[in-house]
C-alpha cells in the first residue's frame, strides 16, 4: 500500500481506516512470503473472506477479478494462523467464512471444476472451531 492516499482507490482508504482501529489484515504478498505475523492480545473475531482465494482455488467466490492464493498457500495460511490462535492462548470469540456465492459452488460442481471451496471451509472449521471449541471458542 502507497503512504500517499491520494493513490488509494476507494477499497484500500477502507481498509487502511479499518487497520488504524486495530483491525489486522494479512496481504496476500505477506502470505506468499509467509512473512507475516498477527498481534493477538485479546479476545479475537477471525474473518476469512473467501475471494482470497479466486481464479486459483476458489471458484466460488463472490469477486472473481482477480488470481488469488492456490490451495497449499490458502491451508498454510489457515495453518499458521491456527498455530498463532493456539500459541496466543487468546479466545477466540468469532468466525466468519465470507465472499462465498453459493451459485458458483454449484456450477462448479456441474463443470466439474477444481474448485477447493468445500475443502478449505472444512479445513477452516476443523482448525478453528472442531478443534478448538474448548480451549479457545468463548
Amino acid at each position: 500500500m502507497n503512504d500517499s492516499q491520494k493513490d488509494l482507490d476507494l477499497n484500500m482508504l477502507s481498509i487502511k481506516k479499518w487497520m488504524e482501529k486495530g483491525v489486522h489484515v494479512i496481504f496476500k504478498d505477506e502470505v506468499r512470503s509467509g512473512n507475516f505475523r498477527l498481534d493477538l492480545n485479546g479476545p479475537t473475531y477471525f474473518s476469512v473472506d473467501m475471494d482470497v482465494g479466486s481464479m486459483s482455488s476458489i471458484y466460488s467466490a463472490r469477486f472473481m477479478n482477480s488470481y488469488g492464493l492456490n490451495t497449499g498457500e490458502f491451508l498454510q495460511l489457515l495453518n499458521k494462523v491456527s498455530r498463532l490462535f493456539e500459541s496466543s492462548r487468546c479466545p477466540l470469540v468469532g468466525l466468519d467464512v465470507m465472499e462465498l456465492d453459493v451459485h458458483f459452488f454449484e456450477a462448479a460442481k456441474e463443470r466439474e471444476v477444481n474448485d477447493r471451496t468445500e475443502d478449505i471451509v472444512k479445513e477452516i472449521f476443523e482448525l478453528f472451531v472442531n478443534r478448538n471449541e474448548s480451549k479457545y471458542l468463548s
